[in-house]
């Protein structure tokens, strides 16, 4: 029987509160404590994790590991160096981490040595664009640009394969599994809600957004592929998509900034109130 696969999509892994989170940023926040909880129950349970080359031969299913994972990693922060890496290495995790080019070298984002030192440390690398940019709605030019270019950055730096891509922002259209198909990617990730089966578009896979405020309980429903869960993520998932496209993403993104620190005058401790900026 073929085995489905959860990919995790992580964003940032650091303290509440922390002065290297971008506003948009702090919604998806796992805290160091957290991660650490969520690989290491990963490891006790008997998971194992997923290359992007066994993914690309999904079809020989026969060898997959009996309980497989993948876990992803978007945007290229510091956090992913300085913490998720050692995390992984302990429990003997492999990533993929997805980078932003024109990202690379600046404050809180990973330099190029960094990078290098991700690849060499036997993680895998991808790419998530030149800019982060909002690009479903680019030019076939312009799109083209946006995912060679950082291929080619990509690889010429890291002496690495590029294989996947991961969509900024979430914003799928079927052009850009078109153009990044003609570009030599195998894979391209998406923000959509749910797991790989054999029958997923390469072009289009799902994952599993992790974010702030995910219970151990609630990770387990996802590891363990609950259709309840993935349901009701789907749907939110919709709703949300509707709003961004009536209102935009930047008003989008404000209305969630503004929800998201009103939550936590609410529910953070007393220490941590008045840390959120």
């Amino acid at each position: 029987m073929f085995k489905r696969i959860t990919v995790l999509r992580y964003h940032t892994v650091e303290p509440e509160g922390s002065a290297r989170l971008r506003e948009e940023e702090k919604f998806y926040n796992v805290t160091p404590e957290k991660f650490r909880e969520q690989v290491y129950y990963l490891k006790k349970s008997g998971y194992s994790a997923v290359s992007l080359k066994e993914l690309i031969s999904i079809e020989q299913n026969d060898k997959l590991p009996r309980k497989p994972i993948m876990l992803t990693f978007d945007d290229g922060h510091i956090s992913h160096y300085e913490t998720v890496l050692p995390i992984l290495k302990e429990y003997g995790f492999k990533g993929v981490f997805f980078l932003v080019v024109n990202e690379i070298g600046k404050e809180h984002r990973l330099n190029w040595e960094q990078a290098k030192a991700l690849k060499d440390s036997g993680m895998e690398i991808g790419s998530h664009s030149l800019n982060h940019a909002i690009i479903n709605k680019y030019s076939y030019p312009n799109l083209i640009l946006e995912l060679k270019a950082s291929k080619l950055e990509l690889e010429e730096n890291l002496g690495t394969e590029i294989l996947a891509f991961s969509i900024p922002r979430g914003m799928y259209s079927p052009k850009i599994s078109n153009v990044a198909r003609g570009m030599g990617y195998k894979l391209v990730f998406t923000s959509f809600a749910g797991n790989i089966s054999l029958y997923s578009n390469p072009y289009c896979l799902r994952r599993m957004g992790m974010r702030s405020g995910y219970s151990m309980k609630e990770f387990d429903a996802i590891v363990r592929k609950s259709l309840f869960f993935v349901a009701k993520k789907r749907i939110g998932q919709f709703a949300k998509n509707k709003v961004k496209k009536i209102i935009g993403i930047k008003a989008y993104d404000r209305l969630k900034d503004s929800i998201f620190q009103r939550h936590n005058r609410l529910f953070l401790h007393p220490s941590l109130r008045g840390r959120t900026k």
